[in-house]
């Protein structure tokens, strides 16, 4: 029974040690999440953004509507919506209490959005000079498995041509 003592107390002392070094960082203000975790886990550890894969034409036509499909190559994390002319905000955060995958997201900083259907971000534009071109950086709002939400960015380039 003396030996069993010790090793209760051990093992009781590694389960306590356990739960404090998990403690979520995942920070809550008004029903918003802050976006402090952008390359974080939810235990602060370090997290790499998913690679963003883009369905397109080699090149645009002038005059001509050019679709561009945008995702994310890891389907366990959620695209849930993207948005162009962001501001930088002091504390950026998204409305997590309003949340619904029918309504739009509230990203601070954010109002314009793009179309965002099937974790999949849906643009389409007539192209109306020749070269190559750059669009605005777009910040996609994902979410993960254990239901964190992060921003990344993203800009890609487009070849521009005469018909």
């Amino acid at each position: 029974m003396m030996k069993i003592l010790p090793a209760i107390a051990l093992l009781s002392l590694f389960s306590c040690t356990a739960k404090t070094n998990s403690k979520s960082v995942v920070e809550y203000t008004s029903g918003r999440q802050l976006l402090t975790l952008n390359q974080k886990t939810k235990t602060g550890e370090s997290w790499q953004s998913p690679e963003v894969g883009r369905i397109a034409r080699h090149s645009a036509l002038i005059d001509e509507e050019y679709l561009v499909k945008i995702f994310l190559k890891d389907t366990t994390i959620d695209l849930i919506d993207a948005y162009v002319g962001c501001v930088a905000v002091d504390n950026p955060s998204v409305d997590t209490a309003a949340y619904t995958f029918d309504a739009r997201t509230r990203l601070s900083g954010c109002e314009q959005g793009l179309v965002v259907k099937n974790d999949t971000i849906y643009i389409g534009f007539t192209p109306k000079s020749p070269g190559m071109k750059t669009f605005e950086e777009i910040t996609l709002l994902t979410r993960d498995d254990e239901k964190i939400f992060r921003t990344q960015k993203y800009v890609f380039d487009f070849l521009v041509v005469e018909k």
